[in-house]
């Protein structure tokens, strides 16, 4: 994990989780373990989505959004 923009997201996430609930709430060791295992959790979502063979024709699916009677204004 050497990217800038992979430091960033392990920096933002830490950042939220302390506004959530508090920096004093644990010890600085215990804040480098939760580091640790945002770093885990992000290097192994990458490799899995990695590891998904696309061809040049796939796309995003499209968003569904259910028609209700109710909202006639779209």
């Amino acid at each position: 994990m050497s990217e800038p923009s992979e430091v960033r997201d392990v920096e933002l996430r830490m950042e939220l989780l302390k506004l959530w609930y508090g920096k004093n709430i644990l010890s600085d060791k215990q804040w480098e373990n939760v580091r640790k295992g945002i770093v885990e959790e992000l290097t192994e979502v990458s490799e899995l989505l990695r590891a998904v063979p696309l061809k040049w024709e796939d796309e995003p699916l499209p968003m569904f959004m259910p028609y209700s009677s109710d909202n006639n204004d779209r």
